[in-house]
């Protein structure tokens, strides 16, 4: 793993076509940008973490160990879209209902921490 010190409006370059950028700091917070070519999927760990628990394990009861402290990289699979916050309470119950990674993952995490 290579660790960077970085300072508001730095960059990261990785290989030829990957930017992030520092946008700004707040205590322990850091917002970042990451500018990327379309057909590279940029995914939030835990939603690659819930969406590679239920491929292994789909009636599993753990949720999975980090994997980035395990050194295995999750699999990137979905593009992210931008929801404006007004359609936020409409949004948030249908990626909540039914069957799906993010709910498999919050059910079995759940299960564990009662």
């Amino acid at each position: 793993m290579l660790v960077l010190t970085r300072k508001h409006d730095e960059t990261i370059h990785i290989g030829d076509n990957i930017v992030i950028t520092i946008l700004k700091t707040k205590g322990k917070t850091v917002r970042i940008g990451i500018q990327a070519p379309h057909e590279v999927s940029v995914l939030r760990g835990e939603l690659a973490e819930a969406r590679q628990f239920e491929q292994s394990n789909s009636d599993a009861t753990e949720p999975p160990a980090k994997s980035v402290a395990a050194g295995k990289q999750p699999e990137p699979h979905v593009a992210a879209t931008r929801v404006s916050r007004r359609d936020r309470t409409r949004v948030l119950p249908s990626l909540l209902a039914g069957e799906n990674p993010l709910r498999s993952y919050l059910n079995a995490r759940s299960e564990v921490l009662s």
